[in-house]
């Protein structure tokens, strides 16, 4: 029903991430290619099949439920890329109180590294500002400040670029255009009633989930089905919209709104650009400076 978005070089590999296999799962989910195709295999036996959304998130259903300790396979292809594949061990699962526990460790242990980092990045750049500051040289010292000063600058311009690059535009990394193509082409292979039925079916999972959790808040496999579920009906229901969107304004029309959101997000993604060639000059200057004073 889909297709894949315009031919790329071999050298390009469908990106693949899944998330953790363990006994009795029914499905796998994780995260690829959008509208890459995605297989699940045991010893070279097909057990599920199915194509990512257009975002890129797929949920395969299996024929037969993980078993513990076996060894599964997940393929990516996609034309015009290299394929990828994943093989992977099914986790012996402990309770699954711990699973939920993990989760919640490995989240805040994520969240500690990107606060560490940050942290680090200000204490980097004090450590500099206090070695500028305290420097008998105060012109050395201001030719840094105002360095710095340029550079924050520069980096305001471009947090406001990419704020723009993302939530007005709405495109991905490939651009408004290819984005709109893509939507088209999933517009002239797909129907409408086709679409409600997917909605329909992700949202009766969903109920399943939940009365599955109602009698069993610590399932941690429901849990994890249940947001994939609702993930799943939040994609649908964005490709309804877009279905209509299409269907109201016509093809034509789409796609030259489309071309004129590339040409804004050309532009920005050049400034964007060029505001990261400046603060890079800008810091190499700053390091001359530091380096003066040693």
């Amino acid at each position: 029903m889909l297709l894949s978005s315009p031919v790329l070089a071999k050298s390009n590999h469908v990106s693949l991430k899944v998330n953790p296999i363990t006994g009795n799962q029914t499905s796998v989910n994780g995260k690829t290619t959008k509208l890459a195709t995605i297989k699940v295999l045991h010893n070279k036996a097909l057990l599920g099949k199915g194509i990512a959304s257009k975002r890129g998130t797929f949920k395969i259903t299996l024929k037969a439920p993980i078993k513990n300790g076996w060894k599964y396979t997940i393929q990516a292809t996609k034309k015009g890329f290299a394929a990828k594949k994943y093989t992977v061990t099914a986790l012996y699962a402990s309770t699954k109180a711990d699973k939920a526990h993990y989760q919640d460790e490995i989240h805040d242990l994520q969240n500690m590294i990107v606060s560490l980092q940050s942290q680090l990045n200000d204490l980097k750049n004090k450590q500099s500002t206090t070695t500028v500051v305290n420097s008998d040289n105060a012109q050395t010292a201001n030719t840094w400040l105002a360095y710095q000063k340029q550079i924050n600058a520069l980096k305001d311009r471009k947090s406001s670029i990419n704020n723009q690059l993302e939530d007005q535009l709405h495109a991905d990394d490939e651009g408004p255009l290819l984005a709109a193509q893509a939507d088209v082409r999933f517009y002239e292979h797909t129907n409408l009633s086709d679409l409600n039925d997917y909605l329909k079916n992700s949202q009766n999972a969903v109920i399943a989930d939940k009365k599955l959790l109602a009698q069993d808040p610590n399932d941690y496999i429901a849990l994890e089905n249940l947001q994939t579920d609702e993930e799943e009906v939040s994609e649908k229901q964005k490709d309804i919209n877009t279905f209509s969107e299409i269907s109201s304004e016509g093809v034509d029309t789409y796609l030259k709104n489309a071309k004129t959101e590339q040409s804004e997000f050309d532009k920005l993604n050049s400034e964007s650009k060029s505001l990261d060639e400046q603060i890079d000059e800008l810091q190499r200057k700053q390091a001359a400076v530091l380096n003066s004073l040693s």
